[in-house]
């Protein structure tokens, strides 16, 4: 399974922070390596998405230990049942729609 990012944010001209979104299969190396490439900045917040928690729980410690000087929020998706690609679908849809909402 390949780590994804997406970002949501960097076109509301008003919003100086990123919602960024990992999904991550059993292996996390491919997560670990998406997050280092994003542009992650004071404030932002970060979303992990696995059907695994133990990637879920690596991911978040790995995050935290890696963006531990910046004040950047780490929080967590697990979804059993769904496929991975089908969250991240459904995360982006649900963050398209409240940013829509001003």
């Amino acid at each position: 399974m390949q780590g994804y990012v997406f970002y949501h944010g960097e076109a509301y001209t008003s919003m100086d922070k990123k919602c960024i979104i990992i999904g991550a299969g059993i292996s996390t190396t491919p997560a670990r390596l998406a997050l280092i490439n994003s542009d992650v900045n004071d404030g932002d917040y970060i979303i992990l998405v696995s059907v695994s928690s133990d990637a879920i729980n690596t991911l978040a410690e790995f995050a935290r230990h890696v963006y531990q000087d910046l004040n950047v929020k780490v929080g967590s998706i697990f979804k059993r049942g769904l496929g991975l690609i089908n969250v991240v679908a459904m995360l982006r849809a649900l963050l398209k729609l409240m940013y829509s909402v001003t």
